[in-house]
């Protein structure tokens, strides 16, 4: 191959790559932007083994006032304005550490009980985050839940209760 070619080829290369960015441009303009052709794949964020399965879960927890069962909701229940695509991002950084947690504003806690008291009976005494690992065990037939591990709890009356 000579320098001209790879020149024209480099040329070439580059109105190409040029007329694909307007392409792209026009039909967002029309409808919507075309899903890319080329998806970077995601992490696991579940763990198989031989016997098994094993991935983490949150859920809310409700206390109310004259019972001793909590009532628990998974989260895209709990909070059905945040999208269920940054359900899990939302959770780790709002309700994942204990700096970000002791510094909710009673405004945010006050919202966090209203929206609990809409999912209970009675008044609401407290709202509890529960970070659980999940363990199912498989057999040939189906999966079922092996046990469950609670690593981290933050009540938003008291505080951190433990974990980590």
């Amino acid at each position: 191959m000579t320098k001209s070619d790879v020149r024209k080829l480099f040329t070439f290369f580059i109105i190409f790559l040029l007329f694909q960015y307007a392409l792209v441009g026009v039909i967002g303009v029309y409808k919507s932007e075309p899903w890319p052709a080329f998806v970077f794949p995601g992490f696991k964020s579940i763990y198989v083994y031989e016997d098994g399965y094993e991935f983490s879960s949150t859920i809310f927890e409700l206390y109310e006032e004259d019972k001793d069962e909590a009532i628990s909701l998974k989260p895209h229940v709990f909070l059905p304005e945040v999208p269920i695509s940054q359900l899990s991002g939302f959770l780790r950084t709002s309700f994942y550490s204990e700096e970000k947690e002791i510094s909710f504003s009673n405004e945010t806690k006050d919202w966090l009980m209203a929206q609990a008291a809409k999912f209970t009976d009675g008044p609401v005494t407290d709202v509890q985050v529960v970070w659980q690992q999940n363990f199912y065990s498989k057999s040939d037939r189906d999966t079922k839940v092996d046990s469950t591990i609670e690593y981290k709890r933050f009540s938003l009356v008291s505080g951190y209760i433990e974990g980590e």
